[in-house]
């Protein structure tokens, strides 16, 4: 089964073929990505450059799965990335 871009899930939710809740089910499943590719979240450095938060579990493996506990502090890692950044718009390239 191949995986649906954010755009697709997006257009889908739109025409209400997708519930709130089940788009929410199928990026926590790596169904669909959370973000499109052309914006990041990001915070500023001591000397004004752009940096970007990220979490990694190492250790896991390809076909590892996530614990109740690991998604938990996921979760709680992007509330505060999006509490302390600012999402910014890449430049696309032409």
């Amino acid at each position: 089964m191949g995986k649906l871009t954010t755009k697709e899930a997006e257009n889908l939710h739109k025409e209400g073929l997708l519930t709130d809740e089940t788009l929410k089910e199928m990026q926590d499943t790596g169904l669909v990505g959370r973000r499109t590719r052309n914006e990041r979240r990001v915070i500023k450095n001591k000397n004004g450059g752009y940096v970007t938060p990220q979490l990694y579990f190492r250790g896991l493996s390809r076909d590892g799965e996530y614990s109740d506990k690991m998604t938990k502090f996921r979760e709680e890692f992007n509330e505060l990335v999006n509490k302390y950044t600012t999402l910014i718009t890449n430049k696309e390239n032409k």
